[in-house]
């Protein structure tokens, strides 16, 4: 797991393959949210297939995707830009 510490981008990290996430991934961990996750997403006012579809259509947003050995998406994350308003700073879920 040392690999993970010293994350680039995608590639293989000890049994998982990091690749850039896509809308299959998101449809298939929308429907298998754990319920902190769906907690998380009634928090912030969002339904689990926006805040998984949302990072994916904004531009510059880095988003990926762990699978497992048999290419199974384990879980999404990364990043979107903030926006800056009247000097307040901000992303989205």
């Amino acid at each position: 797991m040392m690999d993970l510490l010293n994350f680039t981008g995608k590639g293989l990290y000890d049994d998982l393959a990091i690749v850039p996430a896509n809308e299959y991934h998101a449809g298939v961990l929308q429907h298998n949210l754990r319920s902190t996750d769906l907690r998380e997403c009634m928090i912030g006012g969002s339904t689990p297939w926006r805040a998984l579809h949302l990072p994916l259509s904004i531009p510059k947003a880095e988003t990926f995707t762990a699978l497992s050995p048999d290419d199974t998406p384990v879980c999404m994350f990364g990043t979107v830009p903030l926006s800056v308003s009247d000097g307040i700073s901000s992303a989205s879920i």
